[in-house]
């Protein structure tokens, strides 16, 4: 009976830590606002120029630029979007960080349909922003 006792138990309280580990705390609106505007700023920053190398031929120099400017450039349109409409979101009164954040990746999967590249982009941003907006 005690062993039936501590393997429920034991069961139980794997559950409780699971469910838990699962949940997600989002920031504050106030907070995800405030964090969202300097996203945005730096998501809009343009690229540093690389550094110039005596003796390095233009077209390293253009290959060099373009891998420090882009290196994903629709990943990058998406942050700058998905950032903008959960602004908006909030904006007009959003109680709830995470519920606008959810309502948003909704649309973005929504209008992806079944194209692989794009909903790759789509979980791609989606992660940036619970890194940002997690509390």
């Amino acid at each position: 009976m005690n062993l039936i006792r501590a393997a429920l138990f034991a069961v139980c309280a794997f559950m409780g830590t699971m469910s838990l580990s699962a949940q997600v705390v989002w920031k504050s609106p106030a907070q995800a606002k405030e964090i969202i505007q300097t996203e945005l700023n730096v998501l809009h920053a343009p690229p540093t120029p690389p550094a110039l190398v005596l003796g390095t031929q233009q077209a390293e120099m253009s290959l060099q630029y373009a891998r420090n400017s882009c290196p994903d450039c629709m990943v990058l349109k998406f942050k700058q979007e998905f950032m903008k409409r959960t602004l908006v979101k909030l904006l007009e009164g959003g109680t709830d960080t995470g519920v606008a954040v959810q309502e948003v990746r909704a649309v973005f999967i929504n209008a992806a349909g079944t194209n692989q590249p794009v909903l790759a982009a789509v979980q791609t941003t989606y992660l940036y922003i619970q890194e940002k907006l997690k509390a």
